[in-house]
């Protein structure tokens, strides 16, 4: 599901929904603003509070039912004023904090933090240091010319390959997508990137985007047509 201003509190019905028809697996995901297509308006880093009641009500409800949810991280607390909610997401808000307290354990000495060690590679390339978009390590988007591009957002770049005259391992271990990815990692972004809603310098994804951890094994089983 698309995340949106207009159907935020849609969401933990969806979550329900997908209990009714035996869904295993929900996907949440931020739109991506656009102001050429009017999606700037529907972000929720204008309306915090409102996006982390409904968004905690669908983490609680998939938790009740055992359905695995991806979703984005809750905005951070000082950001989420009440104002501007109706009686409903007062209601639905006080009904997360009495799952809240439900289900919080009675507090407990924490034990000593250990750390494994961290290598320089995987500090460079850790999301949860840095914003980052894992687009080009886990997935693909094919033209019907067969132009191999490395998200949905690369509408003016080069593509990666071709698959009317390559082999995909061939393409997906070219130096288009090493290159690509060397870039990301070290977040010096050129080309579409450097433009892209969702890249990882512009204040748009620290407001209303999150992307989840990403997998370094850059394998063909691992990418998505």
């Amino acid at each position: 599901m698309t995340l949106q201003r207009r159907n935020i509190r849609e969401v933990p019905a969806l979550i329900r929904l997908a209990r009714e028809l035996g869904a295993s697996h929900v996907e949440l995901h931020h739109v991506i603003a656009y102001a050429e297509c009017g999606t700037d308006r529907e972000i929720l880093s204008s309306t915090p509070a409102l996006a982390n009641i409904y968004l905690e009500r669908a983490r609680q409800l998939a938790d009740d039912f055992s359905i695995a949810l991806v979703a984005p991280a809750l905005f951070p607390p000082e950001r989420a004023a009440t104002r501007g909610l109706s009686s409903d997401d007062l209601r639905v808000a006080r009904e997360n904090q009495a799952w809240r307290d439900l289900h919080t354990p009675p507090s407990r000495p924490a034990p000593p933090a250990v750390s494994a060690p961290t290598t320089a590679h995987e500090t460079a390339c850790d999301s949860r240091l840095v914003p980052f978009c894992d687009y080009p390590f886990s997935n693909v988007c094919i033209t019907a010319a067969g132009a191999v591009l490395p998200c949905m957002f690369w509408y003016n770049g080069t593509s990666m390959g071709n698959l009317a005259t390559q082999s995909f391992d061939a393409v997906w271990h070219a130096t288009p997508f090493t290159l690509l990815r060397t870039q990301i990692m070290h977040q010096a972004l050129t080309g579409p990137c450097a433009t892209c809603p969702c890249s990882m310098g512009r204040d748009l994804n620290r407001d209303h985007h999150t992307f989840h951890e990403h997998s370094l094994g850059l394998n063909t089983e691992s990418a998505e047509s």
